[in-house]
């Protein structure tokens, strides 16, 4: 027979049975009973008020304890309620301590992050494709091969959708510093012309861009050469899957595993394939303004130049010319 790790599946809580240890109640539900009739039964004896009160305030306390045990979804409220209170909330670049906890990555190593209960991941960056310029038949296809992809899974995986803010900034730089190289002073001109609609039309309408990455995780092992070599063959078989429906993907290398970890802190947007601060973007962006700026004064001298020897090479010509007659 082979192995069927991959048929576990949670029970629907519509279909779950969990024993009843005491009358209707489960072992949970007792527990929980147990923890507000102990307060109750010290209001109803030992409260110095009249007895209609004490069986009031002893009753409501009960009644709070039977909703708890007997509603999950007030379970779970009040369970994330305590985690937000007496949990970890906070974490801070500069504190290298409250970072470890927060993203909990003990190492990243080539293309592997190493978490800190023994787990290894490799991270996929999916290009997603324009469903609505597709054809129905196309539709149909790529939908019937996205099913059979999840169906095909016998471990889990992580779909991350993060939105990002377009920036274009360190485009139009390198595009207006070739134009200026080419000495192209009218398509330049143009260039930041069409720069400012770009910038303007973006901000208008928040225009945002949507990445998409996979993350694929291997379970602790012992041997952890052993896990890294399973992981890259789950992970090689993955992007082969994703290649047939027509979705390209690549490795996170370390480099942009660090970057894409780094950017969930305030502060960071995306450039092309890496991650960069506010601050990186517009030391670039000035980089790149001092180069134009200084390819247009290089400019604009050798035209003053030019110019200037214009009128002396037209007047050798004519007279060459007029030698010759």
């Amino acid at each position: 027979m082979g192995d069927s790790t991959g048929l576990v599946m949670d029970v629907p809580e519509e279909l779950s049975y969990d024993e009843r240890v005491f009358w209707v109640f489960t072992f949970k539900e007792s527990v929980i009973l147990v923890i507000f009739a102990v307060p109750a039964l010290w209001v109803f004896f030992n409260l110095e008020a009249g007895l209609s009160l004490r069986a009031i305030v002893a009753g409501a306390i009960l009644f709070l304890g039977l909703i708890l045990a007997k509603f999950r979804p007030v379970q779970e409220n009040v369970w994330n309620g305590v985690n937000y209170l007496f949990g970890f909330r906070k974490a801070s670049w500069t504190d290298s301590s409250l970072l470890q906890r927060f993203v909990r990555v003990r190492d990243i190593d080539g293309d592997f992050v190493h978490l800190q209960d023994g787990r290894v991941l490799c991270v996929l960056g999916v290009r997603p494709l324009d469903y609505s310029v597709l054809s129905d038949g196309q539709k149909a296809v790529l939908v019937y091969g996205f099913m059979e992809f999840v169906n095909s899974l016998s471990y889990p995986v992580q779909i991350v959708m993060r939105t990002a803010r377009v920036n274009l900034v360190e485009y139009f730089a390198r595009a207006k510093l070739a134009m200026s190289k080419k000495r192209d002073v009218q398509a330049l001109e143009e260039m930041e012309k069409f720069e400012e609609f770009v910038e303007s039309y973006l901000v208008k309408h928040s225009v945002h861009d949507r990445l998409f990455y996979l993350v694929v995780p291997m379970a602790q092992r012992t041997d952890v050469d052993a896990a890294r070599r399973e992981l890259s063959n789950r992970v090689e078989i993955l992007r082969d899957k994703l290649n047939s429906i027509g979705l390209a993907s690549s490795i996170l290398s370390k480099n942009r595993l660090v970057n894409l970890f780094a950017s969930f802190f305030e502060g960071f947007v995306e450039s092309d394939a890496d991650y960069l601060s506010v601050v990186t973007m517009l030391e670039f962006a000035n980089d790149y303004h001092e180069k134009v700026l200084a390819e247009g004064h290089k400019f604009a001298d050798r035209r003053a130049e030019w110019q200037k020897a214009a009128p002396v090479a037209s007047v050798v010509k004519l007279k060459k010319g007029r030698g010759r007659k």
